[in-house]
This record gives C-alpha cells, structure tokens and sequence, in this order.
C-alpha cells in the first residue's frame, strides 16, 4: 500500500478552493477581496529590518508585528507571521 501524501493532497484541496473562491469574486466583490488578501500572504515576502543593532526588531511586513529581532539563529526563522500568517522570506 501506498503512503499518502498529505501535503500534496491538502495543497490540492486548497487550490481547488482558492479557485472557486476566485469565480465567486465577479459574484462578490467583498468575498474577492478576502480572497486577495490571502493569496498575497500566501506570496513570501521580506520581513522589515528596523535597524542595525543586534537587538533591533524584525518586523511582518503585513501587520508589522515583531518576528524576529537582528541576531537570531538560522532555526528561530519562522516562515510565516504568528500574527497574521504572512508567509515570510528571510535574507540570506
């Protein structure tokens, strides 16, 4: 028997909804733009550095909640935002 693969399936299920979703857009614009709102935190953006200091803050470039601070250890990198899910792409 086969493994199942469940990221693959989830990732599946959630396109074919963002999808439907998207056709209802020109039905309702409110639920259109929900529905822009989520896909664009789903699109990874860089988090806003607010100095140079090792204990400066990293902020989510959506809400501008704190992340992270400067020196922080390649693991303690979320993806996403706790605050708001805002997937995030650190700088390498």
């Amino acid at each position: 028997m086969k493994p199942i693969n469940i990221k693959n399936m989830m990732a599946s299920m959630l396109l074919k909804i963002l999808t439907a979703l998207r056709i209802l857009h020109g039905k309702n614009s409110q639920l259109g733009a929900k529905v822009a709102r989520y896909l664009e935190k789903g699109i990874p953006t860089y988090p806003i550095i607010t100095g140079k200091n090792e204990f400066d803050d990293i902020l989510c470039p959506n809400c501008r909640g704190i992340v992270g601070y400067n020196d922080m250890e390649e693991y303690e990198k979320d993806r996403c935002c706790c605050h708001c899910g805002q997937r995030l792409k650190w700088h390498e």
